[in-house]
């Protein structure tokens, strides 16, 4: 669409499309405008296409929070300009990011937000990732415009370069040149939010993203007040990356794990929910008042594994059906006969789009089985081998891809999701797809 265009205008209408050849500034068009053309729009953090994004829930994961904004605001770790956030598939990492930078928006210290999604062709690459961080830096800070105006003017071919030529001209040049005025005196870092680095489709790009800001930052560390939040699944290429010793040194890293006690987080979740859908679900008059049990509660919260995209699942299904809810609890307990609206048909693509990416599908599914019908105490890789008949090292080489829904040490290899082995041994689900 519009390939290798030159001098159309664009009003108020919107379009959709993918930017090719270079893009100029004319008589019809603005700085900001060329900017947009060149952006994802749908990755911003307050992007219409991403509405009613995922978010924490009140009065949850507030240690994390805290711990992230403590480090913005440089209580600790003025070394470390950089955080990663991690964690294992739907343990929250997303609306923990978006909750961020919507503070820090309200703050008026958020720079930029992008939101990567591996689905859509706009937001999967780093292709847009550099014209996306520089429209909102315009838009944020309106002083920046006239300098990227300038680095459009200058260079009409700049978003045709490296994400690295495009990083050091649209975001640390201009802000070295501000910070170096006097209208400019924020003594609190600026903060870019980079959600789901693992979900950009190529491993080379996603260093390249990594090292070309570990890089800038380091560069310009006395000029510049800039951190930037990482999150994204446990990826072999990711972690490989974080464990170099350029970004390990300037880097603080946070777990998703047993530390920040999901547990009472996700327990406090579903209390909240279950009490606004006997509120106002369709079929109000036919819950009791007693419902759920806690020995329910327990039980979900114990199915969720410290994975708030199983809780998330289970309440949109109960909250937007037609049916009585307690029936659609009794079904997500396996008390009930499923229907044919699958309860779990989100968390199923979730897994389906993890195993997709396994080099050795065959062999991994096997190992799998094995591990969850062995009723052997000793769940070790070298105990796996030998019952699955394998060559030392082959668990782990099979298991690699699963690093965000599996956790493997020398001891045991440990499923992060329950409901994950639940869906391997249910042959509805997992022939459904």
């Amino acid at each position: 669409m519009f390939q290798h265009s030159r001098n159309f205008g664009i009003d108020r209408s919107t379009f959709h499309s993918e930017y090719h050849g270079p893009i100029h500034l004319s008589s019809h068009k603005t700085g900001m405008e060329v900017l947009l053309q060149a952006a994802s729009p749908g990755a911003f953090h307050n992007s219409g296409e991403r509405f009613d994004p995922p978010k924490c829930y009140p009065n949850t994961r507030v240690a994390v929070l805290k711990k992230v904004m403590d480090w913005i605001i440089g209580t600790f770790g003025w070394e470390e300009y950089i955080m990663w956030l991690y964690g294992p598939a739907g343990a929250g990492k997303s609306a923990i990011a978006q909750t961020i930078a919507e503070m820090c928006c309200q703050y008026r210290i958020l720079l930029g937000s992008y939101f990567f999604s591996r689905s859509d062709s706009k937001r999967n690459s780093v292709k847009h990732l550099a014209a996306s961080l520089a429209y909102q830096f315009a838009a944020n800070l309106p002083q920046a415009r006239s300098l990227l105006e300038d680095v459009i003017r200058n260079d009409p071919a700049i978003f045709e370069r490296s994400f690295k030529v495009q990083f050091n001209a649209f975001i640390l040049e201009p802000l070295m040149q501000l910070y170096k005025t006097s209208t400019f005196p924020l003594p609190h870092p600026y903060l870019i939010v980079i959600d789901g680095l693992d979900e950009c489709n190529d491993t080379n790009g996603q260093r390249h993203i990594l090292d070309t800001i570990s890089d800038g930052l380091a560069y310009s560390k006395n000029f510049v007040h800039l951190t930037v939040l990482f999150s994204s699944r446990t990826e072999r290429e990711i972690s490989l990356a974080f464990a170099t010793p350029t970004l390990k040194r300037v880097t603080s890293h946070l777990a998703l794990d047993d530390t920040y006690q999901p547990e009472s987080d996700i327990r406090r979740y579903f209390d909240g929910c279950f009490s606004r859908i006997k509120e106002t679900h369709l079929q109000k008059r036919l819950i009791p008042a007693a419902w759920p049990s806690d020995t329910d509660i327990s039980s979900l919260v114990t199915k969720s594994s410290g994975q708030f995209i199983y809780a998330a699942t289970v309440i949109r299904y109960i909250s937007s059906s037609q049916f009585n809810p307690t029936k659609d609890l009794e079904i997500i307990l396996g008390l009930r006969p499923v229907r044919k609206d699958m309860p779990f048909a989100e968390l199923d693509a979730l897994y389906i789009d993890i195993l997709s990416r396994v080099v050795d599908i065959k062999a991994t599914l096997r190992l799998l089985g094995g591990i969850l019908l062995s009723n052997a105490r000793d769940k070790s890789t070298k105990f796996m081998e030998g019952l699955m008949l394998l060559d030392e090292g082959d668990a782990t080489r099979l298991l690699a891809d699963l690093s965000s829904i599996i956790m493997i040490n020398w001891r045991d290899i440990t499923l992060l999701h329950a409901s994950f082995g639940d869906f391997l041994l249910d042959q509805a689900r997992f022939t459904s797809h």
